[in-house]
């Protein structure tokens, strides 16, 4: 083999340095395509963790809500059942007159309106004293049923100094049909 000369030498480093150019230019191009999808395929699943870390943490603040109001109200909804949840809550509202010396007069039970978010309206009289009215109100939270006060009229009694009449209109909510937030919604 003949040795090169100086032009023919410079000619080919000139070449394969046109050459490795391009190959850099053409395979650097794809790499760095690569390596920026890698990096936002990784930040997608990255945004998505962070975003199912914040949905189990709303999910954890929503059962410590649940458990904190279920052991303050005491109402157990698995315990629950549709068909006997107004009976069960008219005893309770009637065990709890009971127990703070409510006499209660006529009970009117009545299918609920329009609202699915109620199964009946209860419909009671009573007359205590003052004390035994507020400690009874007090102790719907507590019966153990889905109960809201709907409606309360009080008066007191003229005839008997501290004593009051009280009428209340009383939901049973219905708890199958509170779904609580939608997700993406209002």
């Amino acid at each position: 083999m003949r040795a090169l000369s100086a032009s023919e030498r410079r000619t080919i480093r000139i070449a394969a340095i046109l050459l490795a150019g391009y190959l850099v230019l053409f395979y650097g191009s794809q790499g760095i395509r690569t390596l920026e999808a890698r990096r936002t395929a990784f930040e997608a699943r990255r945004a998505e963790a962070a975003g199912l870390a914040l949905e189990i943490q709303t999910e954890k603040t929503k059962a410590a809500r649940y458990a904190k109001l279920r052991e303050r109200m005491r109402i157990d909804p698995g315990t629950l059942r549709p068909e006997t949840v107004v009976g069960e809550a008219s005893a309770s509202i009637q065990k709890a007159a009971q127990v703070f010396g409510i006499q209660l007069g006529p009970t009117k039970e009545s299918p609920a309106g329009a609202s699915s978010k109620e199964i009946a309206v209860i419909q009671i009289e009573g007359q205590g004293s003052v004390a035994s009215a507020k400690g009874f109100l007090q102790a719907l939270r507590t019966t153990g049923q889905p109960l809201v006060i709907d409606s309360i009229h009080v008066k007191a009694i003229p005839q008997s100094p501290g004593q009051v009449q009280m009428t209340l209109g009383i939901a049973v909510l219905n708890f199958a049909a509170w779904k609580g937030p939608q997700k993406g919604g209002a």
